[in-house]
């Protein structure tokens, strides 16, 4: 049952960024995480919303995250690797 919610707490955090709900969104796809930390998406996602929120150095982990489950995803790969520049690394 609990990846079922999980999905479904992961399309709400979307719905909400779409919205630019970013704080909003941020809690829905870590209840995602919570329930299913295996939805390498939810990583993705998340880093985004922390990268709209300015806070790069949480970003670049989700991205690593992501990375971790699907590491050869070119979208998890790009967005880890803006970050690391953005970074200075």
């Amino acid at each position: 049952m609990a990846p079922l919610f999980s999905h479904a707490w992961y399309l709400l955090g979307n719905a909400l960024l779409q919205q630019d709900r970013v704080e909003e969104a941020i809690q829905a796809r870590e209840k995602s995480i919570s329930l299913n930390p295996k939805i390498n998406d939810a990583y993705y996602q998340l880093g985004l919303a922390m990268e709209m929120r300015g806070d790069l150095e949480t970003a670049a982990s989700y991205f690593r995250q992501a990375l971790e489950i699907s590491p050869k995803h070119r979208d998890y790969r790009k967005a880890f690797q803006e970050v690391q520049i953005q970074l200075g690394r």
